[in-house]
């Protein structure tokens, strides 16, 4: 999809343009338009920004980086943060999930120590408070 636009158009114009271009009877307010990185990277442009110039700014190659109109509802932004695991192996992946099951693994073993220490402490109070009674 593409329209023919000014640097000076919104995003919301931008919208309504490529509504009206491809004759779509939903409200403009359902879509927004999103900068697509080759990474995974989704970022949402604000109403007040401009497509054209952000276009230009992101450089000429739209293999790399692209602008889509998404549902605005169901589409989340991903970060740069995010989308860096989004292009993981399936090796990759397993490491970080053996890393992160062992991690877990060794944090429920220290609460669990934590509380059957706790455990036998308030046995023994209770022992020294029924003696004295």
């Amino acid at each position: 999809m593409s329209v023919w636009v000014t640097s000076l158009v919104s995003t919301n114009e931008v919208i309504n343009l490529l509504l009206e271009k491809y004759k779509v009877e939903s409200d403009s307010q359902n879509f927004a338009l999103f900068i697509v990185r080759d990474n995974g990277e989704q970022r949402r442009l604000k109403e007040d920004e401009y497509p054209l110039l952000s276009r230009v700014l992101l450089g000429p190659h739209e293999d790399v980086v692209k602008l889509y109109l998404m549902d605005s509802h169901s589409t989340p932004e991903v970060s740069s943060e995010v989308a860096q695991f989004l292009n993981l192996s399936l090796v990759e992946c397993r490491a970080i999930l053996g890393q992160y099951y062992s991690q877990e693994e060794r944090e429920v073993a220290r609460i669990k120590e934590k509380y059957n220490e706790m455990k036998i402490r308030m046995f023994h109070r209770m022992k020294q408070l029924t003696a004295g009674l």
